[in-house]
């Protein structure tokens, strides 16, 4: 079976209130019920913050790029990459973040080079990141 890449779901809070409500057998919201179940989820996500529960973890982890590669798959339990350094001699070096189209608009992706710019794709199971110019053998860092 073949599958396109790409997803799209979203509700609205009051979308969930509204589910919440047909999951437990209870009728249609009226008039102040949505209100109220909009200041439970708020005290209960409180609550979890308040315990140290997060519902996401940011994690810094490291990966080896190689002469002449740019695309590198990230592990099945990354989300994005909120930041990326490289090291180099002990020093760390941001990389700049660029959006996938900007990717795709520079002209020679197989230019060498230190690295200084990093673009992401969401792909369906895992992300992927492209690093450009293409960076010789060392360690780049992400959070």
């Amino acid at each position: 079976m073949s599958t396109s890449g790409t997803y799209n779901f979203s509700m609205d809070i009051d979308e969930v209130i509204q589910e919440a409500m047909e999951m437990i057998g209870g009728e249609p919201t009226l008039g102040l019920e949505p209100r109220s179940a909009r200041r439970s989820i708020n005290l209960l996500l409180s609550d979890w913050q308040n315990r140290d529960i997060m519902l996401w973890t940011a994690e810094t982890s490291t990966i080896t790029v190689s002469a002449s590669v740019t695309t590198y798959s990230l592990a099945s339990s990354s989300i994005d990459v909120l930041e990326a350094v490289i090291s180099r001699d002990d020093n760390d070096i941001q990389l700049e973040r660029i959006s996938m189209q900007e990717y795709l608009k520079i002209p020679n992706k197989r230019q060498a080079g230190k690295s200084t710019q990093y673009a992401v794709r969401h792909e369906r199971d895992n992300p992927e990141i492209y690093v450009w110019p293409l960076p010789e053998t060392l360690q780049i860092k992400l959070k």
